[in-house]
């Protein structure tokens, strides 16, 4: 399915900005705290009712467009016919393990090079390589756009509108269209393909409520306004056919395309609605509103996780300190650092691989997320994780006093007053190291015992020890 994208000129809809990439459809609204205006997203292709706060913007912008995660938007806009503009350019991808977008650069929106756009910029489109500007002279009804094209902006042909007609909205797909209209309401359709060097007028006629164009797939479609309802008809040829039938009250909503197909959004005042299009049954959706996602339960998540960690890293660090150092029996030391790092990234793979197979996750994705620490989109798949790891060490270490990772490191655990631990023992051990997954700074504990005995070792009264390389016999 090709990614199909639009942005509609201000002149035909009243509200902030929309435009549509892939599933996301991007929103321009005030912040239902601040009242500032947010550049805001929307996952088309869920059923979460709720829209999240990408960045904050100092204005409005007049003009935006969308491809997949990069979103483009042209600022407020003067009253000079002709003017140079710098669009702004952001990237946001959503984070499953933070459950929020996030931008990259971590700045925020940075600005693509500036083009002079001849006459009054009135729309902004999603080419396939870039944003395409389109300006509009008043005097002359010249419709004249620019296309960024290997990061150079260049000059597509001009197009000559009907004498008194505005440029009403654009939508590129296939083809650049362009839908204009004048005050005694008739409209036209023009359309340039990649490889034409003029636009060609498509001869249809056109219903006075035709307000808004955007692509489905590879099929133009139009949004008319009949009563206080956006219709959806599709431009087959030189025809125009009925598509669906939209709900009332969307007389000022956008139609844009995403992922799933076609999307109508009204934005009034601080009320966000979403209508779906079923191309099948010809009907929309009931309305459907939106509201701004908040970021309570993450904070709580935050303060809940630390100050667990924080008791704990306290509890064994007072433990520990009271504990007489541990001396490893005779003919083994304690172990090295790296040895246990190493044997702990060792045992943490069957783990890994099971979360992966359950989760359908990426497994250095789950590493970046224990190395992390849990966070509310990762708790399921660590908790898996965390389990795995407690049974695979349990089961080792219960058996034969190490485990894989310590067997290939030359490590094995032994009761503080010499041999082998009890069963329970090794459970309860391997229960808290296995914690580490969820709370990766207790592995500072190591260093914080007299002894070097992580959390586990210290609540099960236990160390890991290794048995030194003897020296080579001398030659007689």
């Amino acid at each position: 399915m090709m990614l199909t994208l639009m942005c509609v000129a201000l002149l035909a809809t009243s509200g902030g900005p929309v435009a549509a990439g892939g599933d996301q459809v991007w929103l321009c609204v005030p912040d239902t705290e601040t009242q500032e205006t947010v550049l805001a997203v929307w996952s088309a292709g869920s059923s979460d009712d709720q829209y999240h706060v990408v960045a904050e913007l100092h204005d409005t912008p007049a003009l935006m467009a969308a491809q997949g995660d990069t979103v483009w938007m042209v600022s407020s806009l003067g009253a000079d016919d002709a003017q140079q503009i710098r669009p702004l350019v952001l990237r946001a991808q959503w984070d499953q393990r933070l459950l929020h977008w996030v931008t990259t650069p971590a700045a925020g929106p940075s600005r693509l090079a500036a083009v002079a756009v001849p006459g009054r910029p009135v729309a902004l489109v999603a080419g396939l390589s870039g944003p395409v500007v389109l300006g509009f002279d008043a005097d002359t009804a010249m419709v004249s756009p620019m296309a960024l094209m290997a990061g150079q902006w260049q000059a597509r042909p001009t197009l000559t509108l009907p004498s008194g007609s505005e440029l009403l909205s654009a939508a590129m797909g296939d083809d650049l269209l362009v839908l204009s209209g004048n005050s005694s309401g008739a409209r036209s359709l023009h359309r340039l393909s990649p490889d034409d060097q003029a636009w060609r007028d498509v001869d249809m006629s056109l219903p006075v409520g035709a307000s808004t164009l955007a692509w489905w797939e590879h099929t133009p479609v139009i949004g008319v306004v009949v009563e206080d309802r956006l219709d959806v008809s599709m431009i087959q040829g030189d025809d125009l056919v009925p598509m669906a039938v939209g709900q009332p009250g969307g007389d000022h909503a956008w139609l844009v395309t995403s992922g799933i197909g076609l999307v109508e959004v009204a934005v009034q005042q601080q009320e966000i609605r979403v209508s779906t299009i079923n191309p099948v049954t010809g009907t929309a959706s009931a309305w459907r509103p939106l509201v701004q996602s908040d970021g309570t339960s993450l904070r709580a998540w935050s303060i809940i996780v630390t100050t667990i960690i924080g008791i704990a890293v306290l509890l064994v660090i007072v433990l520990g300190r009271s504990m007489n150092a541990v001396m490893p029996p005779a003919g083994t030391v304690g172990a090295p650092m790296l040895a246990r790092l190493g044997a702990f990234m060792v045992d943490l793979i069957p783990g890994l691989l099971v979360s992966a197979a359950i989760f359908g996750s990426d497994p250095r994705a789950l590493l970046a997320s224990v190395l992390q620490g849990p966070l509310p989109g990762t708790l399921s798949t660590l908790l898996v994780v965390a389990g795995v790891c407690w049974l695979w060490q349990a089961v080792w270490e219960g058996a034969t006093g190490t485990s894989p990772g310590k067997r290939l490191c030359r490590l094995w655990v032994v009761a503080v007053q010499g041999g082998k631990p009890p069963f329970m023992r090794v459970i309860v051990r391997t229960g808290f190291r296995s914690l580490i997954v969820l709370a990766p700074p207790l592995a500072i504990i190591v260093v914080l015992t007299a002894s070097g005995q992580g959390i586990g070792d210290v609540v099960a009264r236990t160390i890991v020890v290794t048995t030194p390389r003897q020296p080579a016999s001398p030659e007689t």
